[in-house]
């Protein structure tokens, strides 16, 4: 009898630990990172506001990088200290735009205070299956759109720098980091 429990929880310990270690293998697969497929192919109609009250394309300066995030989910903030050091590392030079559907203000200060280095863009939320909501509807999230608006990848904000490379070249500011502003302003004062 004494052998028969030590076999079957011998079993139950081997299955859980391998249950474990599948878990673990699959919680970084970012083909398991998809948006849901009412995701539209291309986002160029919907329009953001800067911090002035102008609206704009996201896709009005070429390819771009998004980063949906909303200041006052929690998945958000574990994520902010990744963004902030990819944006000054790796992101530097590239066309990148914060998105959230808070009020501008409270949007641009937790950016602020998060030190991400990116303009930040407002989206009204919209109905539900509207674009603007299928698009933010998720936080974080990262987008890498090319200058038709078109999804060239997308995944969680843990996923910034896979989602980015799809951007290639075409994700460089021209003018370098000083050409984000023209994104935030819709001016090119260089």
């Amino acid at each position: 009898m004494k052998l028969k429990n030590h076999t079957l929880t011998f079993g139950l310990a081997t299955a859980a630990a391998a249950q474990t270690i599948m878990l673990a293998a699959n919680a970084d697969d970012p083909s398991r990172e998809r948006m849901p497929a009412s995701m539209p192919p291309a986002l160029s109609s919907i329009m953001a506001t800067d911090a002035a009250g102008n609206e704009k394309s996201l896709v009005a300066e070429g390819p771009v990088l998004v980063l949906v995030f909303d200041p006052e989910c929690k998945h958000t903030l574990r994520v902010a200290g990744a963004w902030r050091d990819w944006l000054r590392d790796a992101g530097a030079g590239r066309r990148v735009v914060g998105l959230s559907a808070t009020v501008h203000a409270a949007a641009s200060a937790y950016a602020s205070e998060a030190a991400w280095s990116m303009p930040v863009l407002t989206v009204r939320a919209g109905a539900p299956g509207s674009l603007e909501h299928v698009l933010i509807s998720r936080t974080p999230w990262v987008f890498a759109l090319d200058g038709d608006g078109a999804v060239l990848a997308d995944g969680h904000g843990r996923s910034v720098s896979r989602v980015a490379r799809a951007l290639g070249a075409a994700g460089r500011a021209a003018n370098g980091p000083a050409s984000l502003a023209t994104l935030e302003t819709g001016r090119n004062d260089a």
